[in-house]
């Protein structure tokens, strides 16, 4: 059996019922609650202090069955620099419940660029394949967060919300193409991500055109997998969280997630660690 994954960072389960987005919801979905070792305390795009789901924590457990401290990987261990320095004050100020008033410090001084250069950019935090469900699977990744680079794109200080969500556009559409030419290769998992819905959803959840522009552009690369996935794979729709408004016209994360499934099931999964088991399962079936 072959498994292939769309995951949809912030795709939020009202919304898809609302607008009836059939290619997403499948044969099966619903919600899973997010388990608080997945959650941290954090400042979002425009300086609000917020307390949410992290996607780094939410895909770590998916990916590898284990609440992200059970494998010492937390907000400390990842986003770290190349300065020593850098990473101790970073610690400083997690521990100490300073970051909101850095974030703040640093957009309004406008320091963003220059502790890029004395810093160095964020290394990439990854997991070891060996920990997941790709450990001896003949595997695809598109752009999976904690085993891709880049999958979260840096913005320099001052790029408009138009800008970012464009870029995410953009981004969303070259991964699309990727992803369905790799339908058609050899693989026994097939790993996606793109972050289009979590960043439209937190800038402009407010504007309603801009939303339905963006689930719609989901909706319709979900049909078009369906339609050229081979006959013996099971596709998993997933999110790391869901979307809520916040502050008029912005959004924030949910504490669950949304799933689906193209097979006829009674299985449901609990929370997130769920679905590392059952994937594991589904791939070493011979006849469904």
């Amino acid at each position: 059996m072959k498994i292939c994954v769309l995951a949809f960072d912030g795709l939020e389960y009202n919304l898809v019922e609302k607008w009836k987005l059939n290619s997403l919801k499948q044969k099966v979905y619903g919600k899973y609650p997010i388990p608080k070792a997945c959650w941290i305390k954090t400042t979002d795009f425009m300086g609000n202090r917020i307390y949410e789901p992290w996607t780094p924590l939410v895909w770590t457990a998916f990916l590898t069955g284990k609440l992200p401290n059970q494998l010492q990987i937390g907000e400390y261990t990842l986003g770290r620099r190349k300065s020593k320095l850098a990473n101790l004050l970073r610690t400083f100020i997690i521990k100490f419940g300073l970051s909101y008033y850095w974030v703040n410090l640093r957009n309004h001084l406008r320091l963003t660029r220059i502790i890029n250069i004395i810093a160095g950019e964020r290394e990439t935090s990854k997991i070891p394949i060996e920990q997941t469900f790709l450990k001896n699977k003949k595997h695809a990744i598109i752009n999976f967060p904690m085993l891709s680079d880049g999958w979260s794109l840096n913005f320099p200080y001052g790029a408009t919300e138009k800008i970012i969500i464009q870029t995410y556009h953009q981004q969303f559409d070259n991964l699309s193409k990727q992803l369905l030419d790799k339908l058609q290769q050899p693989w026994q998992i097939l790993l996606y991500y793109t972050r289009l819905l979590d960043v439209v959803g937190e800038l402009a959840y407010g504007n309603k055109l801009e939303l339905m522009k963006a689930y719609f552009k989901a909706n319709w690369l979900t049909y078009k997998v369906k339609q050229k996935l081979p006959a013996d794979t099971i596709l998993l729709v997933i999110s790391d969280h869901g979307m809520q408004p916040f502050k008029g016209k912005y959004g924030k994360h949910t504490n669950y997630g949304f799933w689906s499934l193209n097979i006829k099931t009674d299985w449901k999964p609990k929370t997130i660690t769920d679905f590392h088991p059952k994937i594991i399962e589904w791939v070493n079936e011979t006849n469904r």
